[in-house]
């Protein structure tokens, strides 16, 4: 690490194929966070990251009702001294990726919201979402998971 404040990024991509499941098949992750050198641990600045958890009533196949509006609960995981998130994004799509439609986050609490995804009648049988987020120590995430959950 420098000896002065720098800003670092962390970059994740995760393919897979399994015969076990069709779900996530992708994941796309970029952590930026500022560090600089001091005595101590010196990944302790990694564990302040933003962690996106978003979860659903979904089915026990994992999937959720096509044609109708669905409810996710999306949380920004962050460290217990971090600093709250500042601006949060989150994006769907119906088509691997191809195309992205913005969903509208409503406040449920710090650093939570609620999404209501509109599912598509006509799809590929799968959503895909893209999360954003970003707090005010200069951390921010930004994740994309094809494939997240099915439609049915």
């Amino acid at each position: 690490m420098p000896a002065e404040s720098a800003t670092f990024r962390l970059d994740m991509s995760l393919q897979r194929s399994v015969g076990w499941s069709n779900y996530v098949s992708s994941i796309n992750a970029r952590w930026t966070f500022p560090s600089a050198e001091r005595p101590g641990d010196p990944f302790e600045d990694q564990l302040g990251l933003l962690q996106p958890r978003i979860t659903g009533a979904f089915d026990s196949t994992g999937r959720a009702p096509s044609g109708v509006t669905f409810p996710l609960d999306v949380v920004a995981e962050r460290a217990a001294n971090g600093s709250a998130v500042t601006s949060a994004s989150l994006e769907a799509s119906f088509d691997n990726g191809a195309t992205w439609t913005a969903v509208a986050l409503t406040p449920n609490g710090t650093d939570r919201w609620t999404a209501n995804v509109a599912h598509p009648s006509t799809h590929n049988g799968y959503a895909a979402l893209r999360f954003k987020a970003a707090d005010g120590s200069g951390n921010a995430v930004e994740q994309t998971v094809t494939r997240a959950y099915g439609l049915r």
